[in-house]
């Protein structure tokens, strides 16, 4: 696992590195524009397009079928990719979330924490196990698909919506979130380990 986190890294910090600061710089963003709510919303969906081209690297030099001749499994393979995501979105989520405490106060910040970890979890929940079952370039158009999407309900969202909630019903919606991102990670060891190259 340690050896391909390695390679990950290696591959953004060579390929990548533009890319890998875009939330930052979203962040950034939200915190100085009067109204950076839409900007802080769309920062955390930026991390799955650096999992997808992670990926997408990975198919173009044959990694994918080189690393099937080390002794690394296809899970690892795959869980390596979720526990990245998870690592970016966290670091994405603090600098958005503190980003927005900073410039709106909490009572606007915990709405868009909830917004940010919607739209952040739930597209490479559903991208992911296509992305792993098809492979990048057949799944590249639902990646786009699913980005406008976001962009859409973050444009949508930029005020408090009036369903949002108690919290309650948030900590229930959190929790539903998890669990679909867990089935979408059991979902894609599955399909990765049934793929044929």
């Amino acid at each position: 696992m340690k050896a391909l986190l390695k390679k990950d890294l290696l591959t953004v910090r060579r390929y990548l590195r533009v890319a890998a600061l875009t939330p930052l710089i979203f962040a950034l963003a939200g915190a100085v524009a009067e109204k950076g709510a839409y900007f802080l919303v769309l920062a955390p969906v930026m991390s799955i397009g650096n999992i997808i081209s992670l990926i997408a690297y990975d198919e173009r030099f044959h990694w994918d079928r080189t690393c099937d001749m080390l002794p690394v499994s296809r899970k690892a393979q795959v869980t390596e990719k979720y526990l990245l995501l998870l690592f970016y979105l966290g670091i994405t989520m603090l600098l958005c979330g503190a980003a927005a405490l900073i410039h709106f106060g909490w009572a606007e910040t915990e709405w868009m924490i909830m917004l940010m970890l919607a739209l952040s979890l739930l597209p490479p929940s559903f991208l992911l196990p296509l992305v792993f079952r098809l492979g990048v370039e057949k799944a590249r158009l639902l990646y786009y698909i699913a980005v406008g999407l976001c962009v859409a309900l973050g444009m949508q969202f930029r005020s408090e919506p009036g369903w949002l909630i108690s919290a309650a019903l948030g900590l229930a919606a959190v929790l539903a979130l998890l669990l679909v991102f867990a089935l979408s990670w059991f979902l894609s060891v599955r399909f990765y380990e049934q793929r044929e190259f």
